[in-house]
């Protein structure tokens, strides 16, 4: 009887360890796909560097808007009062 038991117990120990095994090689395999790596971390920052671009360009083609706007009125009341 002890030698069966010890055979069970070895089986168990067996089929535990490969559970074991198993699930941390689903763990390690899932951090894994959670990091980010080098060339994902590159796209973001392009990604990012170009959205950044796009938003200066436009609040520098508004401002060249608005100054040339203000130039246009500064000229047309500089003129207007000059002829009268």
């Amino acid at each position: 009887m002890a030698e069966a038991d010890e055979k069970v117990l070895n089986e168990r120990r067996h089929r535990l360890a490969a559970l074991f095994r198993s699930e941390e090689e689903g763990y390690r395999n899932e951090i894994d796909s959670m990091a980010e790596n080098s060339a994902d971390r590159a796209k973001r920052m392009i990604v990012y560097a170009r959205q950044r671009k796009e938003e200066r360009e436009a609040k520098r083609q508004a401002f060249a808007d608005e100054a040339y706007q203000a130039q246009i009125r500064y000229a047309a009341c500089y003129w207007l009062h000059r002829l009268v």
